[in-house]
């Protein structure tokens, strides 16, 4: 055929890893360190810290070394009010995606997301790249 593969083409070509796979490795995580917990927000931020980690080091076992990952973990007291989390992203649709699980019991929520983005080390690094945005209102 005399087509030349160019990165781009390289990139598509390799394995994805599926959302959901993800989402039961962060479920696993979350329920684990949370199932017997009553909300404390003086323990929260200490539990985000360690569900982030083990959610990260889970992942990677299982990760291309390409591709970066961005993992935040809220934590909130469970009052019957809504929420609502907001996140914005500039990435490849064809390459990059997400996974998310909610945790509740009846005195907190957690709400744990993974994103996973390619690095394209060649040009810039991940964080320039990305021009990654988060925001989280809380009703």
């Amino acid at each position: 055929n005399g087509k030349q593969l160019y990165n781009q083409d390289l990139i598509l070509k390799e394995k994805v890893l599926k959302p959901a796979v993800v989402k039961e490795v962060i479920q696993e995580v979350v329920v684990e360190h949370l199932k017997d917990k009553q909300y404390d927000p003086e323990q929260a931020p200490s539990w985000c810290k360690t569900i982030t980690e083990a959610v990260k080091e889970k992942v990677k076992e299982i990760n291309n070394d390409r591709y970066k990952l961005a993992v935040n973990v809220v934590i909130g007291e469970q009052r019957g009010q809504g929420i609502k989390v907001g996140c914005r992203c500039f990435w490849d649709s064809d390459t990059d995606n997400y996974s998310q699980y909610l945790f509740m019991n009846d005195t907190m929520f957690c709400l744990a997301t993974a994103r996973r983005v390619r690095g394209y080390f060649k040009y810039i690094t991940l964080f320039n790249q990305i021009n990654y945005l988060s925001q989280l209102w809380l009703m």
